[in-house]
C-alpha cells in the first residue's frame, strides 16, 4: 500500500516532483511519463539512467535531458520540441493534459503549425499547400513544360513572320552563316511551323485540365492559386526564351528600321546627281543621306566630318532606351494574359474533375467551355495590344486594322454567343452549331488578311 511522501514509480519514467516525494503531485507526472516513454522510443534509451536507482532518481531531480536530436541526429525537430516540453522540470510548463500532447502529435503527424512553437512563414505555406493540393509540385513542372513549348513554338511563328525579310536577305548572301536563330527558322518549312504553332495552341487550351489532373487542387480557392502560379511560371519561361525577344524586335529594332535602311543605303546606293539634292557645299551626296538630314535638320549645322559620330550616338541611344521598353511591354502583354486563361481554365478543370473523377466524360464539357473562352481573350487581348506593339509591322504589311477587326466581328459575336449557350446549357445542336460558326469565322477571316 502506497503511503503520502513515498517515492513511488519507475525512476527513469518519474518526474522531478513525484522523485522528490512532493505530496502535491498532479497528471503533469503521467504526461511526464508518455514525454519519457517517446524519449526512449527516439533515442533508444529513457532520459535518465544510472547505475542504481538512487543515483537515477538524483538526476531526474537536479539533471537536464539531453535532447534527443543529440544521440539521434535524425529525429525530427519538432518531435524533439514535443518530448522537451513533456519532460521540463516545472509542471506548468509540460502540456496541460494527455489530450494536448496527443493533439499536439497529431498535427505533426498532419504537418499543422504546433503549439510548441509558432509557425513559421515557411511551415503555414507548407501546411496550405498540404492542405489544398494532393501535388503542389506539379504547378512549377506543368508551368515550366508550357513555358517552354510555348516560347519554341511562338518563336517559329511569330519570329518567322518578323524575321521574314532578314530570311529572305540572307538567301542573297550563301557564303555567310546567318545567326542561329535566323538559321532555325529558315530551315524549318513554313507548313511545320504552322502545324507547330496550332499543336501549341491546342496544348494550351488543355492546360486546364493537365494541371487539375496532376495537382489535384481540392476547392475553388486552390484552383484560382494554381491556376495564378502556373500562369506565372509559364509566363516567365516565355518572356525568357522568346516574349522579351519579340518585344525588343517590336520596341527596339522596328521602330528603328528607317534609319537603319536609310543608313544602309547611305552606305551603298549610288550619289544623286539631280541639282536640288546637292548640299551647301555643292557636293553629291547618296539618297539615304538627305533621308537622314530631312528627318534631323539640326545634323545640317555639324560638321560633316563629326555627323557619323553624332547620328551613331543617337541611334545607339535610342536602342538602349527602347530595349528594356519592348521588355516591359511583353510582360505586360503576357503576364496578365496567361495568369488570366490559366487560372480560367483550372476553374472549369477542378470541378468536373472533383465532381466526375478522370474520366474521358470531363474532356467535352471542359473543352466546351474553355476553348472559346481561351480564343475569345486572346483575341480581345491581340486587338488591345496590337496597335501599339505592331503599328509599324502593319503599316509595311499594309495591315489595316479597323478592317480587320470587322473582320473578326463575326466570331467575337458567335464566341459570346457559344459561351452563353453553355452557361444556359441551350440544346446541344445549337451549342455544336455554335462553335463551328466561330471556328470558321476565325478562319476564313485569319486566311482572308494573312494572304
Amino acid at each position: 500500500m502506497t503511503q503520502a511522501g513515498i517515492i513511488v514509480g519507475t525512476p527513469s519514467y518519474m518526474a522531478p516532483e513525484q522523485a522528490a516525494g512532493k505530496a502535491d503531485v498532479t497528471t503533469a507526472v503521467d504526461v511526464y511519463g508518455l514525454g519519457a516513454i517517446l524519449y526512449e522510443l527516439l533515442t533508444g534509451q529513457p532520459p535518465f539512467q544510472a547505475h542504481t536507482a538512487l543515483e537515477t532518481v538524483l538526476q531526474v531531480i537536479e539533471g537536464k535531458p539531453e535532447p534527443p536530436r543529440t544521440l539521434a541526429p535524425k529525429v525530427d525537430r519538432d518531435l524533439e520540441l514535443i518530448c522537451l516540453k513533456c519532460l521540463s522540470k516545472e509542471p506548468g510548463e509540460r502540456y496541460g493534459s494527455a489530450e494536448s500532447l496527443a493533439a499536439d502529435l497529431d498535427r505533426w503527424l498532419t504537418g499543422e503549425p504546433l503549439s510548441v512553437r509558432p509557425p513559421t512563414v515557411t511551415k503555414l505555406a507548407r501546411y496550405w499547400l498540404r492542405q489544398h493540393f494532393g501535388a503542389a509540385g506539379w504547378i512549377v513542372v506543368i508551368g515550366l513544360a508550357f513555358g517552354l513549348i510555348g516560347g519554341v513554338m511562338t518563336w517559329l511563328r511569330g519570329g518567322a513572320l518578323l524575321c521574314a525579310s532578314t530570311i529572305e536577305a540572307y538567301k542573297s548572301l550563301p557564303n555567310v552563316d546567318p545567326p542561329w536563330l535566323i538559321a532555325w527558322l529558315r530551315s524549318t518549312p513554313q507548313w511545320l511551323q504552322i502545324i507547330l504553332f496550332l499543336a501549341n495552341v491546342i496544348v494550351v487550351c488543355a492546360a486546364g485540365l493537365i494541371i487539375s489532373a496532376l495537382v489535384r487542387p481540392k476547392n475553388r480557392a486552390a484552383d484560382v492559386a494554381a491556376g495564378i502560379v502556373t500562369g506565372v511560371v509559364y509566363g516567365v519561361t516565355f518572356l525568357v526564351l522568346c516574349g522579351a525577344t519579340i518585344g525588343t524586335i517590336l520596341a527596339a529594332v522596328e521602330p528603328a528600321g528607317d534609319e537603319l535602311l536609310a543608313l544602309s543605303r547611305a552606305a551603298w546606293e549610288e550619289p544623286t546627281r539631280q541639282p536640288d539634292l546637292r548640299s551647301p557645299d555643292q557636293k553629291i551626296r547618296p539618297r539615304g543621306v538627305e533621308q537622314i538630314l530631312e528627318k534631323y535638320p539640326d545634323l545640317r549645322n555639324v560638321p560633316a566630318s563629326k555627323r557619323g559620330k553624332i547620328y551613331y550616338e543617337k541611334l545607339r541611344a535610342d536602342l538602349i532606351a527602347d530595349i528594356p521598353l519592348g521588355i516591359w511591354l511583353a510582360g505586360l502583354f503576357v503576364l496578365p494574359f496567361v495568369v488570366l486563361v490559366f487560372t480560367l481554365q483550372v476553374m472549369v478543370a477542378g470541378p468536373l474533375l472533383r465532381k466526375h473523377g478522370r474520366r474521358y466524360t470531363v474532356l467535352l464539357p471542359y473543352f466546351e467551355r474553355a476553348l472559346p473562352v481561351m480564343f475569345l481573350i486572346s483575341n480581345v487581348a491581340s486587338f488591345t495590344f496590337a496597335p501599339l506593339l505592331l503599328h509599324r509591322y502593319l503599316k509595311q504589311l499594309n495591315v489595316d486594322l479597323p478592317r480587320v477587326g470587322l473582320m473578326y466581328l463575326p466570331m467575337f459575336a458567335l464566341l459570346a454567343l457559344a459561351i452563353l449557350g453553355v452557361q444556359r446549357q441551350w440544346p446541344r445542336t445549337l451549342r455544336l452549331a455554335l462553335h463551328v460558326g466561330w471556328f470558321l469565322a476565325y478562319v476564313i477571316a485569319t486566311a482572308y488578311w494573312s494572304r
